[in-house]
């Protein structure tokens, strides 16, 4: 299954792709007290990957490494606006970014207000609009919008980003509860062709074989695979919905959407089956 990436070049993307194996290090606190945990000094003078992978490394999963970034905010150790890494174009990966790649879309509305009370400063950028292009919870996509002042003229951009990271919530969002479908928004012809790219690149998931590496895993492997492929399994079905729903194609590539659909509920639900076959046992 292609992987989505939500920011460019040096990103929390490079950063996920490591997560599985980060995820399976046993945690290296010296006590049970997160506030008092000195490897999180160590950790707040990195930056880059170097903090991005260290956090991953010591937390031991995406949560607790959130929730790690927001107590080391929290207690003074690092600014809330900190550039942890330059991303071209003026543009700088903050905790707040990097929180949002981590949480693989499932940001709550309680950690965004935790960043809120620390004074996170919201962009209306590019990378901004990537990025809330990932989040699947709607009231955090509000929060955020209202937040940041975005407005209509970012609802094209917005819509674009939403077919681009299969997020069929922003979508509704934008064309529905903001009336951009009445302003007249519509998906762009190159968003569209890319998205039609993407699906005839994707190749059939390969199920049996999954199954195979599956039963050899324990049960904190199950968890990070479910963790990962189930929310991009789902992305690409939200894509061709939101293809379906709300984009203007010709016949010829309406059925390739349409069979593109079903072939990913189908996989999506084998992959539950399976999943859930090797967490009973």
């Amino acid at each position: 299954q292609e992987a989505r990436e939500t920011i460019p070049e040096e990103s929390v993307a490079d950063v996920e792709h490591e997560a599985a194996v980060a995820s399976l290090e046993p945690l290296q606190r010296a006590d049970d007290s997160v506030e008092d945990d000195p490897e999180l000094d160590r950790i707040a003078e990195l930056s880059g990957q170097e903090f991005a992978m260290a956090l991953l490394q010591h937390s031991g999963d995406l949560d607790s490494s959130i929730e790690n970034m927001l107590v080391m905010i929290e207690s003074g150790r690092i600014d809330v606006n900190k550039r942890i890494a330059e991303l071209g174009n003026s543009q700088a990966m903050t905790p707040f970014l990097l929180a949002v790649g981590l949480s693989q879309g499932q940001l709550t509305l309680d950690q965004f207000h935790r960043f809120l009370d620390v004074g996170v400063t919201l962009q209306n950028d590019e990378l901004s609009k990537e990025m809330m292009a990932s989040l699947d919870n709607p009231e955090v996509i509000e929060a955020w919008y209202e937040t940041a002042a975005f407005g209509p003229e970012d609802h094209e951009q917005l819509l674009n980003n939403s077919l681009k990271n299969g997020n069929l919530t922003l979508a509704e969002i934008i064309l529905e509860d903001k009336k951009g479908e009445l302003d007249g928004i519509k998906l762009s012809s190159d968003a569209i062709a890319g998205s039609i790219t993407r699906i005839q690149a994707i190749a059939p998931l390969e199920l049996q074989e999954l199954k195979d590496e599956l039963a050899a895993a324990d049960e904190k492997e199950l968890k990070m695979a479910e963790s990962f492929l189930i929310p991009r399994l789902q992305n690409s079905v939200d894509e061709t919905e939101i293809l379906l729903q709300y984009a203007e194609l010709s016949e010829e590539q309406r059925t390739q959407v349409i069979a593109a659909n079903e072939r990913y509920k189908d996989e999506l639900e084998e992959l539950k089956e399976i999943l859930s076959t090797h967490s009973g046992e």
